[in-house]
């Protein structure tokens, strides 16, 4: 799979944003991802707000903390420093067939694609796949998965401090869209998810670090999986 997304992000753009027909880029002009981000940021706040996901108190530590950060990456996150480059952001377990040898063979579900920052990939697979098992699959699945994107000449692979903290963030981030987006679902499955992704998050938001294996627990959950693997 890390050669597949090597080549992926060779595909790259001037500015950051949605990728419409005939490679235009929406909204125009976008040079930094944080003024990208931004505008997702508030969105998703303003929703936890009206959903009661927040506190007061927290909502506001909430916006002070995510703007702060995205005004602390602007100068990584703009174009200059690292290029929008093709991201399909929503690469978990369902959404990629493999063939006979196990090989990754067609990715689908990719109404989210778009120009954006490689590290907009990254912590995806670290929350969705790599943490799939236990935390000695996920080591093993990342170095693979690096592996093989730096063979295929990949070349926005995480090698330094700033390249780990955007991709916490970006995670942080998507934290942020689950614990609205499963607030209040009682489905017999997702029941606590809201509340889960919400610790997760104010874990995040006083650590500075992704507990990407509880993460893992949850999607373990849904899947009728044990929550902790299982050894023979």
């Amino acid at each position: 799979m890390g050669k597949d997304f090597a080549q992926i992000q060779n595909v790259t753009f001037a500015t950051f944003g949605n990728i419409m027909k005939d490679s235009v880029i929406e909204p125009e002009g976008m040079d930094n991802f944080s003024d990208r981000f931004l505008q997702v940021v508030d969105m998703r706040l303003e929703k936890c707000t009206k959903k009661g996901v927040f506190s007061a108190e927290k909502a506001k530590k909430a916006e002070e903390f995510f703007h702060e950060k995205l005004h602390e990456l602007r100068p990584y996150f703009n174009a200059g420093h690292v290029p929008p480059v093709l991201v399909f952001t929503d690469m978990h377990a369902e959404n990629f067939f493999t063939d006979e040898q196990g090989m990754p063979s067609g990715y689908f579900d990719l109404e989210s694609a778009q120009a954006a920052p490689a590290a907009l990939e990254f912590y995806g697979f670290r929350f969705f796949l790599f943490n799939y098992y236990d935390s000695t699959c996920y080591k093993e699945a990342e170095d693979a998965f690096f592996k093989g994107y730096r063979e295929n000449g990949g070349k926005y692979a995480p090698v330094s401090a700033e390249d780990e903290e955007s991709i916490d963030f970006l995670a942080g981030c998507r934290l942020l869209e689950l614990a609205e987006s499963y607030w209040g679902i009682a489905d017999g499955i997702r029941d606590t998810w809201g509340l889960r992704m919400k610790e997760l998050l104010l874990q995040y938001m006083e650590t500075g670090k992704i507990d990407y294996m509880a993460v893992g627990e949850i999607w373990r959950q849904r899947d009728g999986q044990p929550e902790t693997p299982q050894r023979p």
